[in-house]
């Protein structure tokens, strides 16, 4: 039996979930998922590297994320003679959330060791401060056309560009895929959670690349019950064949429309920041472009 080890974030859990669904793998590896990161105090952190380097002396095949903090180059080393290393791809996407910042967390209502809402949405953040009634926050913000206030095609362009780079050189196939099926199937819960369609699609490729047949079932998907939904904008630009069955999102314990996420993200925004603007800097340029879109658009319907 050969060993297969996964030097991933949580995305390794359910790709060493999927690699055990084929029985054709099972027979002839076994895989073993070292997470690198931690969760402590609720704050996720990188975790030490020594489990890794316990394990790599005796590692056949080793897929990894290159992270910043690990020596990959001293880690690669440690690999016995014959042993191979690939590097996947970190997928993440806004694609279905133009308009919310993946750089800075936001942490709405601690689930846990995360949130129910991880990820700030810009305009409805504005909405929060510059409306200061929760009401009308949420009238214009289900109201409002989102890409007639951003460059949603130039998101796009930017979310294709960063997968076609991250996926350079590897065995994966990440962005024609989501570019070919986002339409179609939903591909993302949240901004870093991919469905299980889209990881049934990266494991696939190390299953052709063992030269094993690829699944043809899809399991169920761990992450599904963590999501944010698409706002009805956004939707009808990109036509979502999904988007129609699919308007809420599963907040862990329960089912919410749009309606209630939204009115869930206004009053957690409040309750941590009141009526203050999100206290994180972001870069002037973006942050000017969205300003004056905000001002424009509000100023016409005014």
């Amino acid at each position: 039996m050969k060993h297969l080890v996964l030097s991933l974030t949580c995305h390794g859990e359910v790709i060493r979930y999927l690699l055990l669904k084929s029985e054709a793998f099972r027979e002839r590896y076994t895989c073993t998922f070292v997470p690198n990161y931690t969760v402590v105090d609720g704050t996720s952190q990188i975790a030490s590297p020594e489990e890794l380097r316990h394990l790599l002396p005796a590692c056949d095949l080793l897929v990894y994320h290159p992270i910043v903090g690990y020596d990959f180059d001293a880690l690669l080393g440690l690999l016995p003679a014959g042993a191979e290393a690939l590097r996947i791809p970190y997928v993440t996407s806004t694609i279905y959330w133009p308009s919310y910042d993946f750089r800075h967390p936001i942490w709405l209502a601690p689930y846990a060791s995360t949130a129910l809402i991880p990820w700030p949405c810009l305009l409805l953040n504005k909405m929060i401060v510059t409306f200061r009634d929760k009401a009308r926050i949420i009238r214009e913000y289900l109201d409002l056309d989102i890409p007639s206030v951003m460059d949603i095609e130039a998101n796009f362009a930017h979310q294709m560009d960063y997968l076609c780079q991250a996926e350079a050189g590897t065995i994966f196939t990440a962005a024609s895929y989501v570019r070919e099926n986002f339409r179609q199937r939903r591909l993302f819960h949240l901004i870093n959670h991919p469905s299980i369609i889209l990881f049934r699609h990266l494991t696939n490729c190390l299953l052709l690349h063992l030269g094993l047949p690829p699944l043809d079932v899809t399991p169920d998907d761990p992450f599904q019950n963590h999501q944010m939904p698409v706002h009805p904008s956004i939707r009808r630009y990109y036509r979502l064949d999904w988007g129609a069955a699919e308007t809420g999102a599963n907040l862990f314990e329960r089912d919410v429309d749009y309606e209630q996420y939204v009115s869930i993200y206004v009053d957690e925004y409040i309750k941590r920041f009141q009526f203050q603007p999100f206290p994180v800097p972001h870069k002037r340029s973006r942050s000017n472009r969205l300003a004056r879109a905000f001002r424009a658009f509000f100023g016409r319907r005014a």
